[in-house]
């Protein structure tokens, strides 16, 4: 954890040179910024129509999609009618329009960049999701910012709520990247190619990368869901992750599901998490 917050210290500085640019649809504006190694990141914010609720969701995808998929966009409707703004960006080398330092190893995508931590494939992709957090406050002002996800998403969610100072609240699910040995050894998720290929795992893979690192720092309510039966990312990982979180938690595995599923079921209850933690707050 020590080279990933000194890295983000040395770069939470520089300028991110936010360009934005105007779509077709008039709630929808294209951004991109200035990330680690210079290279630019792509997302969108989709603005509701709705009546306001102050409050932005920080919606980080899975693995393969991007914020134009049609999976990601179903999501941003259901957060739209509920009165919520919605941002997002294209993680590198999966679809979006993001690309950048590292190349893509043909071994695995989990394996890129990986004579190195500090041009290791998911190093780059926390700095990015992390300074999403500080573009978003440039752009509009927001009373509460909500972090959520699923897998990769998940992981993302979870590394900027223990990491970033202005997020308000994290939904997680089925997150990735948490007891990566695990998920190496026991999973039949992207970190398997350590296993197949037979890379030998740095040590700063576990200390920086690996989730289990930053639990302790999550400091705001936490909603985690999983499926029981998950071979992705298997349940007793999130619990692992869960257990070690102090702030305050609600934990919810849906039974005889997998790898998601149960994305309708579970919106309900982020909503009724906000609500909860809204009254609280």
């Amino acid at each position: 954890m020590k080279l990933m917050k000194s890295l983000i210290d040395t770069i939470k500085d520089q300028p991110l040179e936010i360009k934005q640019e105007s779509m077709n649809d008039p709630r929808i504006v294209r951004f991109s910024y200035r990330s680690l190694h210079d290279d630019r990141i792509y997302g969108h914010l989709f603005k509701t129509e709705k009546e306001q609720h102050h409050a932005c969701i920080l919606l980080y995808h899975g693995l393969g999609a991007h914020t134009l998929t049609s999976g990601y966009l179903t999501f941003v409707k259901w957060w739209n009618d509920q009165g919520y703004d919605v941002i997002g960006m294209d993680v590198r080398h999966q679809g979006g329009i993001s690309k950048g330092i590292p190349k893509v190893d043909q071994r695995g995508l989990y394996l890129s960049g990986i004579e190195s931590f500090e041009t290791y494939y998911y190093t780059s992709i926390y700095v990015d999701a992390y300074l999403l957090v500080d573009v978003l406050e440039k752009m509009k002002n927001y009373d509460h910012i909500y972090a959520t996800g699923g897998s990769q998403g998940g992981a993302l969610a979870l590394f900027v709520s223990a990491m970033h100072p202005k997020i308000d609240l994290v939904m997680a699910e089925m997150p990735s990247n948490t007891e990566i040995k695990t998920l190496i050894h026991a999973s039949e998720g992207g970190f398997k190619a350590f296993k197949t290929q037979s890379i030998h795992e740095p040590e700063w893979l576990y200390t920086e990368i690996d989730l289990m690192s930053y639990a302790h720092l999550i400091k705001k309510p936490m909603l985690l869901s999983t499926g029981s039966i998950d071979l992705i990312c298997p349940p007793q990982t999130a619990k692992s992750f869960y257990e070690r979180v102090s702030s305050p938690k609600q934990f919810l595995i849906y039974e005889g599901y997998g790898h998601g599923g149960y994305d309708e079921l579970l919106f309900k209850e982020k909503l009724q998490f906000i609500n909860n933690y809204q009254k609280k707050a």
